[in-house]
């Protein structure tokens, strides 16, 4: 296979943090970085994936989540998805 050099700029640390993630899959980063341009290049996607982050708001809703399932107020099993429906148009 034919091979060209591509330098690019990088934050040395997040150049740290990808070499780390590639070598504790056993891979040197230049085989990362090739794996991702060939995706790209063979879907004409660029796909981002971020983390959510999970807020105070957020952790609040978990919470009375889970003490309202730890009380027994459950909505369901429903036996068909009409029967979810019209227990939701009820709600309403």
């Amino acid at each position: 296979m034919k091979t060209t050099t591509l330098r690019i700029k990088v934050d040395p640390e997040l150049k740290e943090k990808a070499q780390y993630v590639a070598a504790e899959m056993g891979l040197p980063l230049n085989v990362l970085i090739s794996s991702y341009l060939a995706e790209v290049a063979e879907t004409g996607q660029i796909n981002f994936i971020a983390p959510e982050v999970i807020t105070r708001k957020m952790e609040k809703i978990i919470e009375q989540a889970n003490k309202e399932i730890a009380q027994g107020e459950i909505s369901g099993p429903f036996k068909s998805t009409e029967e979810a429906i019209t227990y939701l148009e009820k709600l309403s």
